[in-house]
C-alpha cells in the first residue's frame, strides 16, 4: 500500500503573516474607537 499526503505550499507562511498583521490592525483600531468614544467596552 502506497501512503501519499499533501504538503502545504510554501506561502502559507505568507498567509498567516499577512493574517496576523491584519488581526492586529483591527485591534489597534478598535482600542483607538474605544478611546476616542470614551467607551471602556470597546477596549
Amino acid at each position: 500500500m502506497s501512503h501519499h499526503h499533501e504538503h502545504e505550499a510554501p506561502t502559507s507562511g505568507g498567509r498567516l503573516l499577512i493574517t496576523l498583521i491584519f488581526n492586529l490592525i483591527i485591534t489597534v483600531a478598535e482600542i483607538i474607537g474605544g478611546v476616542l468614544s470614551g467607551s471602556l467596552s470597546l477596549i
